[in-house]
């Protein structure tokens, strides 16, 4: 049983950042997971290989994630090994409300130090007393600069993007003092980004990729890739599962992908995807796939003022 987790953590890849620090490709993201069933789910996904655990302030899950870390510690776990990643919200954006929710997400999360600290989306809303929202505009330069001042304080390793253009982060790596070393994106076949992930790439932003099968539960632009024809047919042909063929289609192509699950039993199966390759061939008929269509795209949500940040 030891053997076969040693097999599995070897398994894992690992993508160096631009400062040195070092990503396992592979994560765990645990969107919509907001209660103690993701205890049990963390702690199983360490034990099989793991190493890489996505959360952020929206998902409200810190404290169970903090739990299982916590747990794993005492059980001999070493943190180094760990990545954590997690994100602030758009409603906290000024520089103060960042560094306050650093020190909360520690605390829920029962670490001395994140290891890599996001923008969840590049713009703010502020709440208004009839409960609506509104765009709230905050300088870039003003929340950059209390992230690094978080790294400076030794609090978060490494700080980054998600959902960003090109413009803006270019724009952002003229002054930055500290540079963004990811951003974290919607990337799968049929989203496929080609050009800005190796863009990004040349700029020293790796990209990590969330919903890497596709975003089934999403209620605007949700579509089931493990379901598609051509991905059925080569998980028959490899002898793999649609997820895996999906996965390793996304580590092939050099980005990090963390698929959220709620069931143990996948974990390892998304681990698994690690294990083969796909050949140059299948790789271009998963790549005839992409059809440009975001699931997540706030000009699509009446929740999100449909605001045109990808337009």
């Amino acid at each position: 049983e030891e053997d076969k987790v040693n097999k599995m953590v070897e398994l894992n890849k690992f993508k160096t950042l631009s400062n040195g620090f070092k990503i396992p490709q592979l994560g765990l993201g645990t969107f919509r997971v907001q209660d103690e069933s993701l205890v049990p789910l963390v702690k199983e996904a360490v034990k099989i290989g793991y190493r890489h655990i996505d959360t952020a302030e929206y998902y409200q899950n810190h404290k169970y994630i903090g739990q299982a870390l916590t747990e794993l510690s005492q059980e001999g776990f070493n943190r180094e090994e760990l990545f954590i990643t997690t994100k602030v919200w758009v409603f906290r954006k000024e520089p103060q409300q960042l560094k306050d929710f650093v020190k909360e997400a520690l605390e829920e999360l029962q670490l001395e130090y994140i290891d890599l600290f996001l923008l969840h989306w590049p713009f703010s809303w502020e709440k208004q007393e009839d409960g609506s929202v509104k765009i709230k505009l905050i300088p870039l330069a003003e929340s950059w600069k209390a992230m690094e001042e978080l790294v400076d304080e030794g609090l978060v390793k490494s700080i980054g993007l998600s959902n960003f253009n090109t413009q803006i982060t270019l724009d952002l790596l003229s002054y930055a003092r500290i540079k963004p070393v990811i951003n974290q994106i919607e990337t799968n076949p049929s989203i496929a980004q080609t050009r800005f992930v190796s863009f990004f790439e040349e700029m020293g932003v790796h990209s990590t990729a969330y919903a890497p099968l596709g975003a089934p539960y999403h209620e605007i632009a949700g579509r089931n890739l493990t379901d598609n024809e051509l991905i059925v047919e080569m998980a028959k042909k490899y002898g793999k599962t649609s997820a895996q063929i999906l996965l390793n289609w996304g580590l092939t192509r050099g980005t990090s992908v963390i698929p959220r699950t709620t069931k143990i039993e996948r974990l390892t199966e998304n681990f698994e995807s690690l294990g083969f390759t796909l050949s140059e061939e299948d790789i271009e008929k998963i790549n005839s796939l992409d059809t440009g269509v975001r699931a997540f795209d706030p000009a699509k949500n009446p929740k999100w003022h449909h605001c045109p940040i990808f337009n």
